[in-house]
């Protein structure tokens, strides 16, 4: 398979991100080697749930119940990886049995009624530990929520400074010093108002040297002539 320069450094990137596993203590524990879900590339991987409660107990009852189960697990693990609901974008559904199709909507709707992710639901002949349900089904991927950046402040008055990209910490490790700071005196650390106060501040000082200064030099001529 041939890729373009482009298209090779964009896949190197990708496979080169950083991929963080997320257990949550809100959802039951794995029953094989995996974690409830992953984080990578902006996106979180949530692990198929089955319906069993946060201490390892088989949910008893209807498909209702037990599809309750299964989506506050599923929604746990996505909030436990610094998620929401709001941001899910895919959800893939096991059913053991068609039969249980409507059932399981009705409890499906009030998780997911005014957004609604896109979504499939296949029927299996068999499911982990004989469970009647299995969902996210392998894949319920919703995107993460990455920190807001903010501007740099003003060491000063804390006022964010303007003519500076707003970037993460390490974003600002990657670009050139021109783009980190102004053409200007502090220019990457204060204010064009702070910077002038300062100005001012040191004109005044010294002035007031100056002043202190000749008083001192008057005052010993006036001396000596004594």
């Amino acid at each position: 398979m041939f890729r373009t320069a482009s298209v090779a450094k964009q896949f190197s990137r990708t496979m080169s991100s950083k991929v963080i596993p997320v257990i949550s203590k809100n959802a039951p524990p794995a029953a094989a080697s995996y974690s409830h879900a992953i984080r990578a590339n902006g996106f979180v991987y949530v692990s198929g749930q089955i319906p069993y409660t946060p201490d390892g107990k088989p949910v008893e009852g209807d498909i209702k119940a037990k599809a309750d189960q299964v989506l506050k697990n599923a929604l746990a693990i996505v909030e436990d990886s610094n998620s929401k609901l709001e941001n899910i974008v895919k959800v893939n559904i096991f059913l053991k049995d068609m039969g249980n199709f409507a059932k399981f909507n009705e409890v499906y709707s009030t998780y997911f009624n005014a957004h609604k992710p896109a979504r499939s639901c296949v029927a299996v002949a068999e499911l982990p530990l004989g469970v009647d349900l299995e969902t996210p089904g392998g894949k319920l991927v919703a995107q993460h929520l990455k920190k807001k950046a903010t501007r740099p402040k003003c060491g000063d008055c804390g006022v964010a400074l303007p003519g500076i990209a707003t970037l993460r910490p390490r974003a600002y490790a990657s670009i050139s010093k021109t783009h980190k700071t102004v053409s200007r005196a502090y220019g990457g650390s204060r204010c064009a108002n702070c910077v002038k106060e300062r100005i001012v501040r040191a004109f005044l000082i010294e002035e007031q040297k100056v002043v202190k200064k000749v008083l001192k030099e008057a005052a010993a001529k006036d001396k000596s002539k004594k």
